[in-house]
C-alpha cells in the first residue's frame, strides 16, 4: 500500500506600523494637501471605554499603530 505525502510550507510574517503626527502630515503632503505643523492631530476613541469619547492627540509618545499578519502557503 503506497501513503501520499504532501508537505505545506507556511510562512507568518507579523508586520508593524507606526504613524506619529510627522508622518501623517508627511503622507498628507505627498497627496497635496498641506497641514500646518501646529494642526492638532487625534484619534476619537469610541464610546463604552475607559477613554471613550475623548480625542486622543498622536504624536512621537502615542503614534496610531497598525499591525497585521501576511500569511504565504507553497
Amino acid at each position: 500500500m503506497d501513503i501520499a505525502v504532501a508537505q505545506v510550507v507556511r510562512t507568518e510574517t507579523t508586520k508593524r506600523l507606526e504613524l506619529d503626527g510627522d508622518v501623517i502630515r508627511g503622507l498628507l503632503a505627498s497627496r497635496g494637501v498641506d497641514v500646518p505643523r501646529d494642526a492638532r492631530i487625534t484619534v476619537t476613541v469610541p464610546g463604552g471605554g475607559d477613554w471613550s469619547n475623548t480625542d486622543l492627540e498622536v504624536d512621537a509618545r502615542c503614534p496610531v499603530v497598525v499591525t497585521w499578519t501576511e500569511v504565504e502557503q507553497s
